[in-house]
């Protein structure tokens, strides 16, 4: 036998090509591999906006409480006066929503039975709750101190007593720190002319500033003055002394409006200027409030807007919001969850069935110048 014969029979043979089996083969498996990571891709996909989602919808409920938790607790301050001395209002139209600092709060319930609302809303109130599902909810009304106390030098005699100006110590208004008396001074501290109080621990009374100019030391509460609602006397009452001390007043209103992105949202606004919104994704708004009918600054009952008769004995309030996620699509089958006492989906006053995340925010809050 020659070498090259036996050579040839020991000798692989060489690679001609593939068959059409084996590229079959080959792609079914490249598919496989490309199906499971286009799944894992997916499923983290998933999983990420589910937890952005949560995050997200958590985070606006902490934000939305802790508004409505700051602005309750301050409700009813009357200075060191107490809540037993009547307050003198100096303002026009003293009775009427944004005006009305002779109650801490006031609440509004949607009544569907008659389609209105009882009490009946303000027509400061821009752009009103839409009660209807998905919206819906309760308004609240805030009356509150904001920012630090000024103490008072003098105020001179005058005729009638509390007519004059009332004079505090002279102070520039830098940017940082603030000075307290900035909060009254009208290019520094919008919105202008804002609304005061001043208290003696024996009498107190609410007026509008006018004219302020916090580097004279000087607060004119002039009658007619300022813009709305304006001073119908500038009598204060009396004529305070350097026992009193005065802090700038605001009426703060909570409601429920469909947002600028065409989402439910959570609204503020204070006294008659436009409202803002605050937190996105807030469907729902229900208060509750806490009645003490025994004077013993502790809740008896807790009731609805519309059948509390005195919200001067109102010591602690319930709030109840329902937040959903920006985002839909997140949840396999629509959400059952339970809010204000029904079961949804298909329960009265449920929202459109869709895949949304909801969770519920609760918040019992007391009202600090009514208990301590």
């Amino acid at each position: 036998m020659t070498t090259s014969a036996r050579n040839s029979k020991v000798l692989p043979r060489r690679q001609k090509g593939l068959t059409l089996v084996e590229i079959m083969v080959a792609v079914t498996l490249g598919l496989i591999l490309t199906a499971g990571l286009i799944q894992v891709f997916v499923s983290n996909k998933q999983v990420y906006r589910v937890q952005e989602g949560l995050a997200r919808m958590q985070e606006n409920g902490r934000f939305a409480l802790d508004f409505i938790t700051r602005d309750v607790r301050g409700a009813g301050f009357a200075g060191c006066a107490g809540n037993t001395t009547p307050i003198v209002n100096t303002l026009n139209n003293a009775i009427s929503l944004p005006w009305n600092f002779a109650s801490p709060m006031q609440g509004f319930e949607w009544n569907s039975v008659a389609s209105s609302w009882n009490p009946a809303l303000d027509a400061s109130l821009t752009s009103p709750t839409n009660p209807n599902p998905p919206l819906s909810g309760d308004v609240l009304t805030v009356r509150r101190s904001v920012g630090d106390a000024v103490p008072v030098i003098n105020q001179a005699p005058g005729a009638p007593p509390g007519s004059a100006p009332i004079t505090v110590a002279a102070a520039a208004c830098p940017a940082n720190p603030p000075n307290p008396l900035c909060d009254f001074d009208t290019p520094s501290n919008p919105p202008p002319n804002p609304i005061a109080m001043i208290s003696d621990c024996t009498n107190t009374a609410v007026f509008q500033v006018t004219n302020p100019n916090p580097s004279s030391g000087t607060i004119n509460h002039a009658a007619p003055g300022g813009a709305n609602p304006g001073n119908a006397t500038n009598a204060l009452g009396k004529d305070f002394t350097n026992t009193a001390e005065i802090v700038r007043l605001s009426t703060i209103t909570y409601y429920i409006r469909t947002g600028v992105l065409g989402r439910p949202a959570l609204w503020r606004q204070e006294g008659a200027n436009l409202a803002q919104e605050l937190v996105e994704g807030v469907e729902n708004m229900q208060i509750r409030y806490g009645v003490d009918t025994d004077t013993d600054r502790v809740p008896n009952q807790y009731l609805q807007a519309n059948a509390v008769t005195d919200f001067n004995n109102v010591v602690s309030v319930r709030v109840d919001l329902l937040l959903q996620s920006i985002e839909d699509n997140l949840t396999n089958a629509p959400q059952t969850y339970i809010y204000n006492n029904v079961t949804c989906p298909g329960g009265a006053g449920c929202p459109p069935t869709d895949r949304r995340y909801r969770q519920v925010f609760s918040a019992t809050i007391g009202l600090r110048n009514k208990i301590l």
